[in-house]
């Protein structure tokens, strides 16, 4: 359907497909998405494709061994949303 452009879109539908997916046995095809969608996301320079793309990567880091990870994206994800207010 979307092939392997790097665009905001892309970021967007793999984000949103790995958030629901977190709780999916393949916890590694889940990470790699997310991986994608957040890549993806900071490369195409969209505030909003950023914002879900680091949601969905907290969701996916919710486990025991992911509070550092948990922090540094809400970390990103504060200064992505000061950069996008006016």
């Amino acid at each position: 359907l979307l092939g392997p452009e790097h665009t905001a879109e892309r970021a967007s539908l793999l984000a949103g497909l790995s958030q629901e997916l977190t709780y999916h046995p393949d916890r590694v095809e889940v990470e790699r998405m997310s991986t994608e969608a957040l890549t993806l996301a900071r490369t195409c320079e969209d505030g909003k494709a950023l914002m879900r793309a680091l949601a969905a990567r907290h969701a996916v880091e919710w486990n025991p061994d992911g509070l550092a990870a948990r922090q540094a994206i809400i970390t990103e994800w504060l200064a992505a949303a000061g950069a996008c207010s006016p």
